[in-house]
């Protein structure tokens, strides 16, 4: 069998694995396994219009948080090059992470600026749509 052809249908194989889970998770979100899945949530909320001035907040300072970290990705990989590009040409690699880590550090610093702003500018009386439903009935 080629090499090619097997690795083809490993990939194949995995993509209808996580397929068939994630319907299945769907449909029995309280599985155990679901967590395997998908784990924890770890990146901020995003949902404005159900968030709370408190939850935008926070959601805010958790786009700092990736923002730093992103930048200091990039910070890490400007001095691995600086310092061994005059003896080297810098990897493709490295050229990648640093625009990446550029995009992602600035796309996380708009967003914080724009939950932190939204989150000055929200009512302190504003009520979600899902609790004035439930508080409703």
């Amino acid at each position: 069998m080629d090499l090619t052809f097997g690795i083809l249908l490993t990939n194949l194989t995995i993509i209808a694995g996580i397929w068939y889970l994630s319907s299945r998770a769907g449909r029995t979100s309280r599985g155990f396994w679901v967590f395997l899945l998908y784990g924890v949530q770890i990146g901020p909320q995003t949902v404005v219009e159900i968030m709370t001035r408190t939850d935008l907040f926070y959601s805010g300072l958790r786009f700092i948080t990736w923002g730093l970290i992103f930048f200091s990705v990039w910070v890490v990989n400007v001095v691995v090059m600086d310092k061994f590009s005059n003896r080297v040409e810098p990897h493709n690699f490295f050229v990648l992470v640093v625009v990446l880590s550029t995009l992602f550090s600035a796309m996380s610093f708009v967003k914080a600026l724009y939950f932190l702003v939204r989150s000055v500018l929200r009512r302190k009386e504003y009520v979600p749509p899902s609790i004035q439903e439930r508080t409703a009935r």
